[in-house]
Parts: structure tokens; C-alpha cells; sequence
């Protein structure tokens, strides 16, 4: 992705410039004061956001799900059933707004983070 951000840079005649964001919090206010021009990737649209800053129509639709082995399928078709197993574990990606929705929905659970690789494990760089 960087080398194609880098070619529609270069293309606008602008030099690209990425920075990872740990809090998508502080996007609104990074985007009013001009310390940032464009905010990008794993950026869920909600109402509190949309009220705050323009969105782009989007370009990935993602939802939130369980992956669990088939014979445990059932026990996870619904809050109502997850809140009934009491404590489990889960596994997030590294982004705020799964580990909200999570937090949200009040399952009782222990969230380890997942192993968010360096850049130099994927080959050529880019994700």
C-alpha cells in the first residue's frame, strides 16, 4: 500500500507521509488544526465520528463475528448465549474499534492483543 500511496503522491505532486495512530480519538482534532491531511485504513464510521469529521464513502465493509470451531457454533450464535458461557478468551486485531465493540457489548473477557507484525515479516513491505 505505501508504494501506492507514494505513486498518488507523487502523482498530486505532494511528498506522502505516513504516520501510525494509535488513537483515533484525536483524528477529529488532528484534522482541524492541519496536522494531518487525509486519515486512512481501519477507520470505522460511526454517528460520534461522522459528526465530527467528512468521511469518503467506504471503501471495506467489515463485521464483527466469532471464529469458533463448528462444534461450538451454537454456543456463539448470540450475546445472550456468550454471556451464559461466563469468562472466555478473546483475540482482537490490534485496532481500537474492535477492542470497543468488545468492551461494548459486556461480555465478561480477558482480550489478548494479536500479534501485529513488523513490517520488514511481510515480503516486499507493504501490508
Amino acid at each position: 500500500m505505501s508504494r501506492w500511496l507514494s505513486s498518488s503522491g507523487a502523482d498530486l505532486g505532494v511528498k506522502v507521509e505516513l504516520v501510525e495512530l494509535e488513537d483515533p480519538g484525536i483524528l477529529p482534532e488532528l484534522l482541524a488544526n492541519g496536522r494531518l491531511d487525509v486519515a486512512m485504513a481501519g477507520i470505522a464510521v460511526t454517528p460520534e465520528r461522522a459528526s465530527e469529521m467528512l468521511f469518503s464513502e467506504p471503501y471495506l465493509n467489515e463485521t464483527l463475528a466469532f471464529v469458533v470451531k463448528d462444534h461450538l457454533r451454537e454456543e456463539f450464535a448470540s450475546w445472550g448465549n456468550i454471556r451464559d458461557l461466563g469468562a472466555i478468551q478473546v483475540k482482537v486485531p490490534h485496532v481500537p474499534y474492535y477492542i470497543d465493540q468488545k468492551t461494548r457489548s459486556g461480555t465478561k473477557t480477558r482480550t489478548d492483543r494479536q500479534h501485529r507484525p513488523d513490517r520488514s515479516e511481510h515480503e516486499g513491505g507493504d501490508f
